[in-house]
Formats: structure tokens, C-alpha cells, sequence
């Protein structure tokens, strides 16, 4: 009745109207909700289950690996459905900047290849014209984090410029959009938002 090899992360429903959300949500608040599940470790995941003291200890072995089996399965699923870049910041470069982020497919090893994965960023201004000299390409580093520069800033006071960054793998694509400009304060770039496609 509770198994991980028929478990279908797009088919599941809760059992009551009471989680209305879940009933409503789309791909993005899945993503989001997967986020947040792939970060409990099996240790934590057990510490669960055996807070629920089965008399018998292969039920909590059973029922700790069903459900971290389900948790990947779960991640993996709505990871390839949309970009599953996170973690987006600015950081210094040479004397410049470059963008930087984690690959949660890639940090959680669900999967995807490093070797085949590829970034490509190309950044526009507030209007969307794309910013001349402005295409960046990469690859993902040691454990999933990466970094593309330098990403070119719009002219101008505030230096607003959105960054189109895309993720291609043998099966899949993806792009987010990053939205960056100037701290008013420090002048120093940073990442004010994302937008996910």
C-alpha cells in the first residue's frame, strides 16, 4: 500500500479538501515545495519514523528508505519541470562581477549529467533590448555550483538589467530570468529578483 516503485509525483493527491493548496498548485509552487523536501538528509527522514516507535525495527527501515526513494522521486520530477537553478547571487570577479548559482539537480545528484550540462546567460535592459556584448556561456562546478561572468549591467543610474540564463541537458531546457541592479547604498550590483519560466 505505501511504496516508492508505483509512486507518481504528478499523479498524487491529498486525501482530503482540506489541502486545497496542494489540489491548486502549479508547477512553480511544486518546484518550490520539492525545494524544500530534497533539503531533509535520510538521517532526518528516519528521525522521523522513529518517533513514531514501531515494534518493529524493519518497518522503520522499510518506511525511512520508501520515503526518501519519494522524495527523490518527487525532486527529480518537478526539477526537470522547470530551471532548478537557486541561490542566485553576484560575486566579485577579476575586476568585475559574475553571476553565480547552485543547480539543485546537480547538487542533489538526481540524475542529471555535470559533463552534459551547459549555462548559457545573455543579459537585456529594463525594456528587454539586449545588452551588446552581453552572452556568457558555463558549466557546472564542484557540486553543482556555478558561476557565469561577467554579466554585463545596463547603462545607466541604477544599472537594471535582466539576465536570461538557460540550462540545457540532453533532455532538458530551461531559462530564469534574473533581475539585477545597483544597491542604492553601495553601488555594488546584486540580484533584486527572479522570475521563473
Amino acid at each position: 500500500m505505501f511504496d516508492a516503485d508505483r509512486f507518481e509525483p504528478a499523479g498524487w493527491t491529498p486525501g482530503t479538501q482540506a489541502y486545497l493548496p496542494l489540489l491548486l498548485a502549479d508547477r512553480f509552487d511544486k518546484f518550490w515545495g520539492a525545494k524544500i523536501a530534497i533539503r531533509f538528509t535520510p538521517e532526518q527522514i528516519r528521525a522521523v519514523v522513529e518517533t513514531g516507535r514501531l515494534s518493529d525495527p524493519r518497518a522503520v527501515a522499510y518506511l525511512t528508505s520508501t520515503l526518501v526513494a519519494r522524495q527523490r522521486a518527487t525532486a527529480r520530477h518537478w526539477f526537470d519541470r522547470v530551471n532548478p537553478l537557486d541561490h542566485f547571487a553576484i560575486a566579485p570577479h577579476g575586476a568585475g562581477v559574475e553571476l553565480c548559482f547552485d543547480d539543485l539537480a546537480l547538487v542533489y545528484r538526481l540524475g542529471a549529467d555535470p559533463g552534459a550540462t551547459r549555462y548559457h546567460a545573455t543579459s537585456y535592459d529594463r525594456t528587454g533590448n539586449p545588452l551588446g556584448g552581453a552572452a556568457a556561456s558555463g558549466s557546472p562546478g564542484a557540486g553543482g555550483h556555478a558561476c557565469i561572468a561577467p554579466p554585463t549591467l545596463a547603462p545607466g543610474g541604477d544599472g537594471y538589467t535582466i539576465v536570461r540564463v538557460e540550462t540545457t541537458r540532453p533532455d532538458f531546457t530551461g531559462a530564469t530570468l534574473v533581475h539585477v541592479a545597483r544597491d542604492p547604498k553601495t553601488r555594488a550590483p546584486r540580484v533584486i529578483g527572479i522570475w521563473r519560466l
